[in-house]
């Protein structure tokens, strides 16, 4: 069996997948790089396909690939990916509004679908960019507001849109839409700019 960090081959006696992962994770951790995938045969592995293979012993394979990144490289193209997609926002929070008030609500609710996913990914990336390399988000403000606040208030924003989507209270709806989320998005650029910042003082 064939064994790559990368494109380079890599000895080791580790014949299971979780003894060549840790194997090979002591090999790069020196360097600053983390194992971001694994491929067996040319075939990205899925969380069920790393629980089926933890119980072999000797894994049935000709090549295994790891694939390795740099963290804060990983962690500032995320936040730049979330920035993007928070900048698209502002028009889908417009579209949803108007689609209601003119009483489309099909249109309106599949554009908010998609809103409160981008909103969800982007918590879920603020919060693993930071814990990934260990910045804490309590030494991140926005205009003396802290992170932490700034992500709890996002929650009662969502809270609120889901509270009047159940209750059918669409005229509210709109009004949460077009007039107090761009303030949520303009917000949350800066915290992604000054975790951004942080990620990039700590690479140098």
């Amino acid at each position: 069996m064939d064994v790559f960090i990368d494109q380079t081959e890599f000895n080791t006696t580790q014949v299971s997948l979780d003894g060549i992962i840790n194997d090979a994770r002591s090999h790069v951790d020196p360097s600053g790089r983390m194992i971001v995938e694994v491929r067996v045969d040319g075939r990205p592995l899925t969380d069920s396909d790393f629980d089926q293979l933890a119980s072999q012993t000797d894994i049935d394979a000709d090549e295994i690939q790891l694939l390795t990144a740099n963290p804060y490289d990983l962690a500032l193209s995320a936040l730049s990916e979330t920035t993007q997609s928070l900048n698209e926002l502002e028009t889908a929070h417009k579209s949803a509004a108007d689609f209601l008030s003119a009483d489309e609500t099909q249109k309106a609710l599949d554009i908010i679908q998609n809103i409160l996913k981008t909103w969800q990914n982007a918590t879920l990336s603020v919060q693993a960019s930071a814990e990934l390399l260990n910045i804490s988000l309590d030494t991140l403000s926005v205009n003396d507001n802290p992170a932490n606040r700034i992500i709890d208030s996002l929650k009662e924003r969502l809270a609120q849109l889901r509270e009047q989507l159940i209750a059918s209270d669409f005229i509210g709806l709109a009004d949460t839409l077009a007039y107090e989320m761009d303030e949520t998005v303009t917000e949350w650029t800066q915290l992604i700019q000054s975790l951004s910042n942080q990620v990039q003082g700590a690479q140098n």
